[in-house]
């Protein structure tokens, strides 16, 4: 069955984001249009005719906004039941927040199902992608599926996260595929000239067992001549990196706290 969801993203792409796009929303419909959540007063859940269908918990949102929910992906299923909020591209102000902030928010009918904070997804906080006022850590826009209970979705850290829509409970957490314990994911600079091997000095592992400053090699054919600072999955020597993951990721290890 198709997904069956509305993706109300209210910044620019991360790639592309700027510091006048940091706004406040009070409205996000279902795919359909069939529900609107909207700020009335307080949060409610409402049909198209306008009739309200539940409020939402106080305490839900009252971490995040009374007036308007910032940065964040907000998903509705065709029924109305279920309600995700994913807090996925936040201010990076006050550069302390990243460890206590909410991540994830799973809602039934109105009532607070489940929810993460950022430390429950990440194993380091420092692995987000950052541009000048926000941060994300989601590669790609959530994959959502309500007729399956399931939301899923990959961090910079190479996880892929699947939790059940009405309940919020982590279904799964994985690797990519071909990652076992031959495999590194590391972090770093590294440069490439001809057929010979890349020549990287490790900033981080994500994976494996090694040490900031490590120099390694490893063939890879998915660059060309140059100087290059990404994350790489190795194995045996050779680059496997998915290509979810090969895109540029704009780590920030400042915001680690």
């Amino acid at each position: 069955m198709k997904l069956k969801f509305l993706i109300f993203i209210f910044a620019l792409s991360f790639n592309s984001l700027k510091a006048d796009d940091y706004r406040y929303k009070t409205e996000f419909p279902n795919r359909d249009t069939s529900f609107i959540l909207t700020f009335d007063s307080v949060w409610v859940l409402k049909n198209r005719t306008g009739k309200n269908i539940y409020i939402i918990d106080y305490n839900v949102l009252s971490d995040m906004s009374q007036s308007g929910i910032p940065g964040a992906s907000v998903f509705i299923s065709d029924d109305g039941n279920s309600i995700i909020i994913a807090d996925d591209c936040p201010s990076i102000f006050p550069l302390n927040s990243v460890s206590y902030r909410n991540a994830l928010w799973f809602l039934y009918k109105g009532s607070p199902a489940k929810k993460y904070k950022v430390t429950e997804i990440l194993e380091d906080t420092g692995n987000i992608s950052c541009s000048a006022s926000h941060w994300s850590y989601f590669v790609e826009i959530p994959s959502v599926d309500f007729s399956k209970n399931s939301f899923s979705f990959s961090t910079y850290e190479f996880y892929t996260y699947t939790f059940n829509t009405n309940t919020g409970e982590l279904i799964s957490k994985s690797r990519p595929k071909g990652f076992d314990d031959q495999t590194i994911i590391v972090v770093g600079k590294f440069s490439k000239w001809g057929n010979k091997k890349a020549k990287m000095r490790v900033s981080w592992y994500l994976a494996g067992s090694g040490q900031s400053g490590d120099d390694i090699t490893f063939k890879t054919t998915f660059y060309g001549d140059g100087n290059w600072t990404r994350a790489v999955m190795i194995k045996n020597g050779k680059d496997i990196t998915p290509p979810l993951f090969r895109n540029g990721m704009c780590y920030n290890r400042c915001l680690i706290h």
